[in-house]
């Protein structure tokens, strides 16, 4: 009786741990990009400019050189622009919010998808990113950006913005962060309801803003070892109980 009480016991423990260790990403999400931390960038300009981008392009980030393949919805492609300063001149392509001079990345397809029409694909898992997104129009717009985990999805969110001519203005910012860990290894990024229009032209984000320091966070390798402890220990206290009967 004593010997299945203990066992009991022992496995009542090791499920707790284990469920207390097992727990869902926390995300949180900022409109707010100058409250915004980081110590990783991707800068476009690594991208041949005003020229065409294919799908799986492969880039490093700037700090950690992690690689960032780039896909687009339907294997269509996109562009890199630069931002025009008061008019557009000479090779600078696109009027709006972003910084005068600034090299972004447009996902510009006639086979736009709201399921994710721009994909970023990080070789190794990230805590956070954020970036200034503006579609083709002037006006209102929503953007939807959905984190993934390999497969799993770890979830959406959604901004409203508005699409000036307002170099600078920098008023779209999107930052998402994952409280439970640099678990973030994909991100997908759609935008709709484009000043009127269905966003058929697309949309372009600036530089990418990342948070790449890992957190301490116990990975499956970790909760097997624990467990494996536990029943260890169970075992150890299983034969003392035999040696005493």
């Amino acid at each position: 009786m004593r010997r299945l009480i203990l066992t009991l016991t022992l496995t009542g423990i090791a499920l707790s741990i284990g469920a207390s260790l097992v727990k869902a990403d926390t995300l949180t999400f900022s409109s707010h990009g100058g409250r915004w931390s980081y110590n990783d960038e991707v800068y476009w300009n690594q991208l041949p400019l005003n020229s065409s981008v294919n799908s799986g392009a492969l880039i490093d980030t700037h700090t950690e050189g992690i690689p960032l393949t780039i896909s687009f919805g339907r294997g269509g492609s996109g562009t890199t622009f630069t931002q025009c300063a008061a008019t557009c001149e000479g090779d600078q392509d696109w009027a709006g919010d972003f910084l005068p001079g600034q090299h972004i990345l447009g996902a510009v397809t006639s086979s736009y998808s709201n399921n994710g029409n721009l994909i970023l694909s990080f070789g190794q898992g990230i805590d956070g990113i954020g970036f200034v997104l503006e579609p083709d129009y002037y006006g209102t717009f929503k953007a939807e950006v959905t984190l993934f985990d390999g497969s799993t999805d770890l979830g959406s969110f959604f901004e409203a913005g508005n699409s000036t001519f307002s170099p600078g203005g920098m008023e779209s910012f999107i930052g998402v962060e994952d409280l439970t860990g640099a678990d973030i290894t994909s991100v997908h990024i759609a935008a709709f309801d484009c000043g009127g229009y269905a966003c058929s032209s697309g949309f372009a984000i600036g530089d990418l803003e990342l948070q790449t320091t890992p957190q301490a966070t116990p990975e499956p390798g970790s909760l097997t070892l624990l467990g494996g402890t536990v029943l260890a220990l169970g075992f150890l206290m299983h034969r003392k109980l035999l040696r005493q009967d």
